[in-house]
């Protein structure tokens, strides 16, 4: 699938939300695009790094006959030659928040934007397409890997488009990158948690989800 341009994919992100969450934007022809949220909303400021998730032929399976997904990156700061390295930029007190979009299956997915630095031009970072299946049937999903670079060990989030599951999923996002969870349950936790404070936060909204 070609990438989309940022302007389709931000506006997509954006369709996603509830207006009355947001605060403002910047242009949404912009990669990264920043958006700044309800104060009681967590994370309050964010830096969207958003692509196209792509299923090329011959991607790499994870094994169990499990396809891979990817998104691949490019940053402001890489040059068109491919030898510089760059991170996303967490000033200004914002939260970077690296996620792709899957148009067949209409699905969100949440890197751990933190557990990536030194980043290479084209950089190719996977998803389980059983990852973003699941998130069509349950709403938000998860999977674990471990980085190789850092040894963190990351957790990576999923959620369908519709039904406020993205505002959910930014939530549990910023809570699952601040504790950085080793087990299942406790992922499992930090998205009840999560919706938890969303839904005391902003009941009307957590009610049509």
């Amino acid at each position: 699938m070609a990438g989309h341009k940022a302007q389709t994919l931000n506006s997509l992100f954006l369709d996603a939300l509830p207006s009355e969450i947001i605060r403002r934007h910047s242009d949404i022809r912009e990669k990264p695009m920043e958006v700044d949220f309800n104060p009681q909303f967590f994370p309050e400021k964010i830096r969207l790094y958003l692509y196209t998730i792509s299923h090329p032929p011959g991607g790499r399976g994870y094994g169990d006959n499990d396809v891979e997904f990817k998104i691949t990156i490019k940053l402001p700061e890489h040059e068109p030659n491919g030898n510089t390295k760059a991170n996303f930029d967490d000033s200004g007190e914002r939260t970077p928040i690296l996620a792709g979009f899957e148009e067949d299956y209409f699905v969100f997915v949440l890197w751990d934007a933190m557990g990536y630095r030194d980043i290479s031009y084209n950089r190719n970072i996977q998803v389980k397409g059983s990852t973003i299946i699941e998130a069509t049937a349950r709403g938000i999903s998860y999977q674990f890997r471990r980085l190789r670079k850092t040894g963190r060990k990351e957790t990576i989030l999923a959620c369908n488009a519709v039904e406020n599951k993205l505002c959910h999923a930014l939530w549990a996002r910023a809570y699952v990158t601040n504790t950085v969870p080793e087990k299942e349950g406790e992922v499992k936790n930090l998205i009840f948690v999560s919706g938890q404070g969303f839904e005391r936060a902003f009941p009307e909204v957590f009610g049509r989800s």
